[in-house]
């Protein structure tokens, strides 16, 4: 959302959860400047902070009603332990910051303001992703990445990168991606710092396992403003990743 105040509260409750698991574990982090990752942090801090995170109403999958009904549901097992990723910049470049003592470095993203209602900030179109290729790696070991990667080459042979999702096959615990952006925007000298976003990634593989339905409430007039267009004869196309 674009508005001062909220980004604001959003950069705070990032704060807050950092501190949080920092008082429980130090991370893991290669070098200084790295990203950092947190394991078997308490599903109780992660929904709290998303909870506390506002978010814009046209991002419907990160809507946190559905996630948490999906995340405390009995139907779905471990859900208790997350892995917790800070993402970072390691360019030599990079805008530095601590966060509780850990350093990383903002991540820069070219970002464009929609005029929706509330204004919005968009910084990968319609996707919405503000993850880097590799991201959802963190927290897995080496040798089942590795597979998962053997696996995707074997039936994928005619793709040169391996995706995101191709990992979460191996994954054993959720993923929660921080991240904490440099917004630049074309025709504006001065960038927006310290503007926080998040990501999450669930184990298994699209279509098997347990499924939970969970509801969303939507206006329908706003929906069919912002959304008619992806609506098709069948349904909703969801084809892809």
């Amino acid at each position: 959302i674009d508005n001062p105040k909220i980004l604001k509260e959003n950069f705070a409750a990032l704060e807050t959860l950092v501190e949080r698991m920092t008082a429980e574990s130090r991370p893991t982090q290669e070098a200084d400047g790295e990203q950092a990752l947190w394991t078997g942090v308490k599903r109780e801090h992660v929904l709290a902070f998303l909870k506390q995170f506002r978010v814009h109403p046209a991002n419907l999958v990160a809507q946190v009603e559905p996630i948490a009904a999906y995340c405390q549901s009995p139907e779905v097992p471990d859900m208790d332990r997350w892995d917790v990723v800070l993402a970072s910049n390691s360019r030599a470049d990079a805008q530095r910051l601590s966060i509780h003592d850990v350093d990383i470095g903002l991540q820069e993203r070219k970002t464009i303001r929609d005029d929706l209602v509330p204004p919005a900030l968009l910084v990968s179109g319609k996707k919405a992703r503000v993850a880097s290729r590799g991201l959802e790696k963190a927290g897995i070991d080496a040798d089942r990445a590795h597979e998962a990667e053997k696996l995707f080459e074997r039936e994928h042979p005619d793709k040169k990168n391996v995706p995101d999702w191709a990992y979460r096959k191996v994954r054993e615990r959720p993923l929660l991606m921080l991240h904490v952006l440099k917004l630049t925007f074309d025709g504006v000298k001065e960038p927006l710092d310290n503007v926080a976003a998040w990501g999450v990634s669930f184990p298994g593989v699209k279509g098997r396992g347990v499924r939970k339905l969970v509801s969303y409430k939507v206006n329908l007039v706003w929906w069919n403003d912002q959304h008619g267009d992806l609506l098709v004869e069948e349904g909703v196309d969801d084809d892809d990743e």
